[in-house]
């Protein structure tokens, strides 16, 4: 049985978490009464139509993006290895009877295989979860039930806050230069003790930073590896949804001078019918010739990257253009995804550690931070176990 409302719930609640050239597979379980469905609509039986598309719509939509927000868990990598570590023993004849060992190899020809796996998908772990609470209007519209399996523990952060305590981060060059620390208020000097952190908070203690890239922290037994780029950007997206959501748009500084972008007639078209989504992301600008003048771009993006995200914005936007389906939040969601990109720190540069730190804080402090809004995950683990299985510590 196909139900186009119900798939198309299902892939726009997986928006920002899942890649877009993937697809999501789910088991859903959807309470209604019999005769509001219609079964005869295709000749074979292999779908159904419903009375109220819209309600079911919301029922599913809601139910799924409330279990993705709570967050499933960090993926655990797995350092497999099928073939036994081998250990040479070269014997010199010129010695007396003193042994060299080499450093252990894997066998001739092969290589370990790396791979992730996902932890919460055992029944014993589902159990575990409290249930999750659903929009009103979602929970019981037109006789439909959504049936969530997961609660939504994310919490506003304050955007005002994590922007400017991150905002020099940006001001860095690979030329090896720190940047300057937070102000004091903002992000401690020196990085918080366990103590005082929020009860809830897992004690973790941080390692370092390699490749200028990952972030490295010990906890619990295991190492967490995250992304610091695809954190950040998790991180800023959330708070600039929840801006939005909460003042109608994000802040937005203003420029002295105008930013000509070039558009075609089309990006233009597009610009100027949606010009309330691309304010309420945080830029003001008026058509000119061959293009528009923006006036005001978001608070946390730097001037240099003004231009293309603009255009990557209105591209976005155009995506859903003509598609009643595709809703103004969601126009709005996709254009906040290049703007959080673009502001949040990037990979492969130097950055003070007290900022590191701030940000391995935070992804601490909420567990459903999992996922980049493009669907990479933000962290990987690696157990201890599986460190010692490496090292032939254990069998």
């Amino acid at each position: 049985m196909r139900s186009k409302t119900v798939t198309a719930a299902l892939e726009r609640a997986f928006n920002s978490y899942m890649a877009p050239e993937k697809f999501p597979v789910a088991v859903l379980f959807l309470s209604c009464d019999p005769r509001v469905v219609d079964v005869n609509v295709h000749p074979a039986k292999l779908e159904v139509r419903f009375s109220n598309e819209q309600a079911v719509f919301e029922a599913v939509y809601y139910a799924v993006r409330a279990s993705l927000e709570a967050g499933q868990g960090r993926p655990e990598l797995s350092l497999e290895n099928t073939h036994r570590t081998t250990y040479q023993v070269d014997r010199n004849p010129a010695d007396t009877g003193a042994e060299r060992y080499r450093v252990p190899t894997v066998e001739t020809g092969k290589t370990p295989s790396f791979g992730t796996s996902y932890p919460g998908g055992s029944s014993a772990s589902r159990d575990r979860l409290p249930p999750v609470s659903v929009p009103s209007h979602a929970r019981n519209a037109g006789g439909y039930v959504a049936h969530p399996v997961a609660p939504s523990q994310s919490t506003p952060g304050q955007s005002n806050r994590f922007l400017s305590d991150l905002a020099k981060a940006r001001e860095n060059s690979a030329s090896g230069v720190r940047v300057a620390s937070p102000a004091v208020g903002n992000v401690p000097e020196t990085p918080p003790s366990v103590s005082t952190l929020a009860s809830d908070v897992p004690a973790y203690r941080y390692i370092g930073d390699a490749f200028r890239t990952y972030l490295f922290l010990e906890t619990d037994g295991e190492l967490l590896i995250i992304d610091q780029h695809a954190a950040h950007e998790r991180l800023l997206f959330e708070e600039l949804k929840t801006n939005l959501q909460t003042d109608g748009r994000v802040a937005s500084q203003s420029l002295l001078l105008p930013l000509p972008v070039s558009l075609d007639p089309e990006g233009v078209a597009a610009a100027s019918e949606y010009r309330d989504d691309l304010t309420s992301v945080g830029f003001d600008f008026v058509e000119s010739k061959g293009g528009v003048e923006i006036s005001a771009i978001p608070a946390d993006v730097a001037i240099p990257d003004a231009e293309d995200l603009f255009k990557k914005a209105v591209a976005a936007i155009e995506e859903g253009r003509g598609d009643p389906a595709v809703t103004a939040r969601e126009r709005r969601e996709r254009a906040l995804y290049q703007v959080a990109c673009k502001a949040a720190i990037k990979g492969g540069r130097l950055y003070a550690k007290e900022q590191l730190e701030y940000l391995a804080r935070r992804v601490m402090e909420d567990p459903s931070v999992t996922v980049c809004p493009h669907g990479r995950p933000i962290a990987v683990r690696l157990t201890k176990e599986e460190l010692d299985r490496r090292f032939d510590r254990i069998k």
